[in-house]
């Protein structure tokens, strides 16, 4: 995960000297031993359910960066977890309804 503003230079590094070596370390490899007790994160642990909303908040954020013409705003809600695929395709049309509507 990148955030915040980060000099090319120093992100390149990075990649290069870290994350490339890790990735060609394990290729040719058929499977990744993995821990016995080792679970995915967000899907099979605690925090796969998430903070629980139980009231309406309102926050202001100090924009990270000193160039304040132009950026991002991602805003995610978590619904119930359904497994039944026409429920998912309905919460995501309406979803798209919110989001691409001339109205806001």
């Amino acid at each position: 995960m990148v955030d915040g503003s980060i000099p090319v230079h120093k992100l390149m590094r990075v990649l290069n000297d870290e994350v490339d070596p890790l990735i060609l370390s394990r290729a040719g490899q058929d499977r990744i031993e993995v821990p016995a007790d080792w679970k995915r994160p967000f899907l099979e642990t605690a925090s796969s359910q998430g903070p629980k909303i139980d009231r309406e908040r309102q926050e202001v954020v100090e924009f990270m960066d000193k160039d304040e013409s132009m950026g991002e705003m991602y805003l995610a809600w978590r619904g119930n977890s359904t497994g039944d695929h026409l429920q998912e395709m309905v919460s995501c049309i309406r979803s798209q309804g919110i989001s691409f509507s001339n109205e806001s």
